[in-house]
């Protein structure tokens, strides 16, 4: 019959810890992005109008040929255009730092093939981690009748 070791017990028991955090912290990561995307949506035809509208001014500005004293109204333009193109920026970063999240979201599920393993191998053990608690006098006592 099958003996489990209390190493074994024990790896198995990490393994599923490590596996739930890593799944938290993805699935975490991925409502946040998630959400900026959401408002990064709801902006994007703003933004993409006070663009065009900002670069609209802008030609006609340059169009006219505006002496210096114009340069302030043109630097402000600018400084608009900047603020409205901030959005985009942002979401650039946090889908390069989604893209640096791939291989944790490859060891979660790694960690999930290797737990599918441990479960056909143990699967009486399985039964007993599914419950709140764990009892090692349990374990002891089904080790006992196995061997």
């Amino acid at each position: 019959m099958l003996n489990i070791s209390s190493h074994d017990e024990r790896e198995l028991v990490d393994l599923k810890k490590k596996v739930k955090l890593l799944e938290g912290e993805l699935k975490s990561k991925t409502f946040a992005l998630e959400d900026l995307q959401e408002t990064f949506d709801a902006n994007e035809n703003k933004s993409y109008n006070d663009i065009e509208n900002v670069e609209m001014i802008d030609g006609y500005l340059k169009e006219d040929n505006l002496n210096s004293s114009m340069d302030w109204p043109h630097k402000e333009l600018e400084k608009m255009k900047n603020e409205t193109l901030a959005p985009f920026q942002q979401e650039n970063e946090l889908l390069y730092e989604f893209d640096a999240q791939d291989p944790l979201r490859k060891e979660v599920q790694k960690l999930q093939m290797e737990n599918e393993q441990l479960e056909s191998m143990f699967p009486s053990f399985i039964e007993l981690a599914k419950g709140e608690q764990l009892e090692i006098t349990g374990l002891l006592t089904q080790c006992t009748f196995c061997s």
